[in-house]
């Protein structure tokens, strides 16, 4: 397995930065944009492997051949939240990835998880400032 990693203090407590990120996969704002922004292909396949409230979250998602469209073993995604105060929360973002996955990317898996790793921060990140 081939790993990225990210960690960021967010301003915000615990139980938000898990509820967001729970309530993320299922959401239809992020499911349009997950069709809009894969036009083509199968709808979402991120599923939860693994919970602790408040403390962890695993999401994995299938990786999408783009030149025959299978989908085969792709990202796993893992959230470890750490309160660090009543109002500040440590978030330690990884993502792996197969080998077989890498094969397939032709070098690019490792720049698209660290763009993927990228979004992903900026969304937490946007917690911090609510939308009005």
């Amino acid at each position: 397995m081939r790993k990225t990693y990210a960690s960021v203090d967010i301003e915000v407590p615990v139980a938000t930065c898990y509820s967001y990120v729970k309530n993320s996969v299922g959401n239809p704002k992020f499911l349009a944009a997950y069709r809009e922004l894969h036009r083509g292909r199968r709808e979402y396949s991120g599923r939860f492997l693994n919970e602790s409230e408040n403390r962890r979250l695993v999401i994995h998602e299938k990786a999408i051949d783009s030149v025959t469209g299978i989908r085969f073993s792709g990202w796993t995604i893992t959230y470890d939240l750490e309160p660090v105060s009543e109002t500040k929360t440590k978030v330690d973002v990884s993502l792996e990835y197969s080998v077989f996955m890498a094969l397939m990317g032709m070098s690019t898996t490792k720049l698209q998880s660290i763009n993927e790793m990228l979004g992903r921060g900026q969304s937490l990140l946007a917690l911090e400032y609510p939308q009005r």
